[in-house]
């Protein structure tokens, strides 16, 4: 028996034609849904897809196990059903060869395929990674040698980034460096830009700067966040909490004090910010009576803030307005050395490896780019070409996509729609360039689809939202919901709208009863360790 699909799994089975989004929630059966609009696509009675005309992509080995597994799964369920099916049978022996893979496997692919386009080496290799450790350090040091003998700006350079001039953190240091910078799409040429902004941004007002007003979106949803913590606070002192009615005056004080800081700042007054934050005088708390254990939590609620509050004063406040002009600029002669430095180790580095006939996943990446995307961020000819042997990309776990990996997906799906699967919630690889605002930014540009409107394409992309959970508990649900609901909201770069929550969907058996959310709190004791 079929499963009872929701209105907005069918939605994203179905929708063809366009690119589309998928937000699919913990649970809401997005690999059953993805396996489904696969099938349909095979065995649909107009004009049915090969499987080979499909490119699915996912980040790990397992998750492309698992939908090939699926795939084959359902294929053999159909083709047992109509055994005469000459088609499904075609399309089960074929499985084998469809591009359902791994994103390093897609890169692989393009690089081969137009091998004849890359300087690489016949009989490259991928290098194993102590190899590569050990490649890199022996490239960097010789360089940091080298540079400390011919002098320059080297020596400056160095000392701007370490203490001292030991050659191996040196080197460690600025391995770390280059390999952070690579995942920028202009690679090493990111400082040379950046270097550009800042000489050109060095006197327009610390806050009208690219740097300024990230700082500036950050502090206020930060400093947001803390208004919101002490209206609730206060609300709190006004109902039930009397013991904590004496904190009242001081915690407003602290309330309008944070006001006036972010007025300053969403003006773009550095100076007026700047004033604001160093002449802090927080308010002597009042004492409690009797003192109990939740005064004793609101008395640590506000020396956390407080402590925070000096802390954006000293690390963001310490320079006047006057002296951040000749900042930016010094900044950028640092950039400068830094390319310098940085482009003659990429370039000897690549000359070893090309003379040892390997490079690495990296490597394989930034061609994969080069060679579909040309230096206007257009398409190429190659892309084109890749793009016309499908005739739809599935991308899985998109909320964890980098800028390179969306610019080689875009390149494709000028001239194949893209169906792009996730959830915002669950971004977890920012630490090696995923950038979750890529996801939310498709959300917001495209156009929600709802129940009302039909299936029917949109040439700008459709957003659907798949928010049914059918594996947890109700109060697992409301707990999620709640939590999410209180987190996710402070950072407006992620687009946490309503039909982000969870839908309890979940059929428990006649007569069960959810069991109560247990939450466990991990406290980490940072009082020193007893003496022997």
């Amino acid at each position: 028996m079929p499963p009872e699909w929701t209105a907005a799994q069918e939605a994203a089975i179905n929708i063809r034609g366009c690119d589309l989004l998928v937000s699919a929630a913990a649970g809401s059966g997005k690999t059953a849904a993805l396996t489904e609009r696969i099938i349909r696509a095979l065995t649909r009675e107009d004009n049915p897809l090969d499987i080979t005309r499909i490119l699915a992509v996912t980040f790990t080995r397992a998750a492309a196990a698992e939908l090939r597994q699926r795939i084959s799964k359902a294929l053999a369920e159909r083709l047992l059903a109509e055994p005469d099916n000459t088609r499904l049978a075609s399309q089960l022996m074929l499985l084998g060869s469809a591009k359902i893979c791994t994103i390093d496997a897609f890169y692989n692919d393009i690089v081969k395929t137009y091998f004849q386009r890359t300087n690489l080496p016949a009989g490259y290799r991928i290098a194993d990674e102590a190899e590569l450790t050990l490649l890199q350090m022996s490239v960097m040091e010789s360089l940091v040698n080298r540079s400390f003998t011919a002098g320059g700006g080297f020596p400056e350079l160095a000392d701007h980034f370490t203490g001292n001039r030991d050659d191996r953190q040196l080197s460690d240091f600025f391995i770390k460096l280059y390999e952070d910078i690579r995942m920028f799409p202009e690679g090493v040429g990111f400082l040379n830009t950046y270097a550009g902004i800042l000489e050109n941004e060095a006197g327009v007002g610390f806050f009208n700067t690219r740097a300024g007003e990230v700082l500036a979106a950050r502090l206020c949803e930060e400093l947001e966040y803390y208004v919101w913590i002490l209206d609730s606070s206060l609300a709190d002192f006004c109902s039930s909490a009397t013991e904590c009615a004496p904190y009242s005056e001081a915690f407003t004080a602290d309330r309008e004090y944070i006001l006036s800081l972010i007025d300053a700042i969403r003006a773009r007054d550095y100076d007026a910010a700047r004033r604001t934050a160093l002449s802090r005088s927080p308010m002597r708390l009042k004492s409690a009576r009797p003192k109990t254990p939740q005064s004793e939590r609101y008395k640590a609620r506000r020396d956390k803030i407080n402590g925070r509050l000096r802390k954006i004063a000293s690390e963001y406040f310490s320079r006047p307005g006057s002296a951040i002009p000749d900042t930016f600029r010094k900044t950028a002669e640092i950039c400068r050395t830094l390319y310098d430095f940085l482009s003659q180790y990429e370039k000897e580095l690549r000359e070893e490896k090309l003379s040892r006939g390997i490079c690495d996943f990296e490597d394989i990446r930034r061609i994969t780019l080069d060679l579909l995307v040309d230096k206007n961020g257009q398409p190429t000819d190659i892309a084109r070409e890749y793009a016309s042997r499908f005739d739809e990309i599935l991308i899985d776990e998109y909320q964890d996509v980098d800028l390179i990996q969306d610019m080689i997906f875009r390149a494709l799906s000028t001239f194949c729609h893209r169906f792009m699967v996730g959830d915002i919630k669950q971004s977890i690889y920012s630490f090696r360039g995923a950038v979750p605002s890529l996801f939310s930014g498709y959300r917001s540009q495209f156009k929600l689809w709802n129940a009302n409107r039909g299936y029917g394409p949109d040439p700008r992309g459709l957003s659907v939202f798949m928010s049914n959970n059918f594996r947890c508990d109700e109060n697992i649900i409301k707990f999620v919901n709640l939590v999410c609901s209180l987190i996710f909201p402070a950072c407006a770069s992620l687009g946490y709208v309503p039909e982000d929550d969870l839908i309890f969907s979940k059929k428990p058996p006649a007569g069960y009863t959810p069991p109560p959310v247990s939450v466990i709190l991990i406290h980490k004791d940072d009082s020193p360790a007893p003496a022997d």
